[in-house]
């Protein structure tokens, strides 16, 4: 369900062929572990050749640590459109939370649910696919976060208005809290999970967006471009750096132009 019947196959050849315990093999069932099963098995088999058979990770939690940790953190950014109310929300929460828990009657349980009964690779194609988020029930449990914070602006730029302000989130986060998939890849399964959407051909692609009446070529192949992750970004206190506000979208474009002229030679 998680990640089909062809991928489970192919994570489970690999964990007989590294003689992996299947206590060890429980940390795949981390998202952010599972959809790097193959840096993961590479991790783990260095880890034991480096240490020996008596050094190795013998439970899920000591490997979800330890390839958490080789993995590393990242400085990313998720810019969303607020008005004070829902900016209090968040910092009262201690989270950046996905928009399925501002729907009447759903909580945290409900959109794990939608997790548990979907699987993460159907999540995450109705998040690249949003139109779609019916196919899961309305309720998205998914949020993105991205590494170019004029990325995440451009975006939200299509949700501002007078009352709601783009406030942009600079967050310090373990990378293994966002799935190891970049939006190239998601695409790529989306055609086998929804019976549509077929798969992009080229890396590039042109988001216009108020900030970007033009246009702005992002690189689909990247995970800077966008990180997919699932239920919420915890302990906001913690990993956030810096909120900055933009007052209106004419100040988010002229903040933005030298990154889509950049991106627009890149693309050239």
């Amino acid at each position: 369900r998680d990640y089909g019947a062809q991928e489970a196959a192919l994570i489970g050849s690999a964990i007989r062929a590294v003689g992996m315990p299947e206590e060890t093999a429980g940390a795949l069932a981390w998202p952010g572990v599972g959809t790097r099963w193959s840096r993961f098995m590479a991790w783990w088999r260095q880890h034991v050749d480096a240490q020996g058979q008596g050094e190795r990770p013998l439970t899920a939690k000591e490997a979800l640590g330890g390839f958490a940790r080789a993995v590393g953190r990242v400085r990313t950014y998720r810019a969303l459109a607020l008005d004070d109310k829902g900016l209090q929300a968040i910092l009262d929460r201690d989270e950046i939370f996905p928009t399925g828990l501002l729907r009447p009657g759903v909580d945290s349980a409900h959109l794990r649910a939608v997790v548990e009964e979907h699987g993460v690779r159907k999540v995450a194609v109705c998040r690249l696919y949003i139109s779609r988020m019916h196919r899961v029930g309305g309720a998205d449990p998914s949020y993105s976060l991205h590494d170019d914070w004029q990325t995440t602006c451009t975006i939200t730029s299509e949700y501002s208005s007078r009352q709601k302000k783009i406030h942009l989130f600079e967050v310090n986060v373990p990378a293994i809290e966002s799935l190891g998939w970049t939006m190239l890849d998601v695409s790529n399964i989306a055609e086998v999970v929804l019976g549509e959407c077929q798969p992009e051909s080229e890396d590039w692609f042109c988001f216009e967006a108020p900030a970007a009446p033009g246009g702005i070529w992002l690189n689909s192949s990247l995970q800077r471009t966008e990180r997919f992750g699932l239920y919420a970004v915890p302990l906001l206190r913690v990993r956030l750096r810096n909120i900055y506000v933009f007052d209106s979208v004419a100040q988010v474009r002229e903040a933005v132009r030298p990154f889509v002229e950049r991106m627009d030679q890149n693309n050239a």
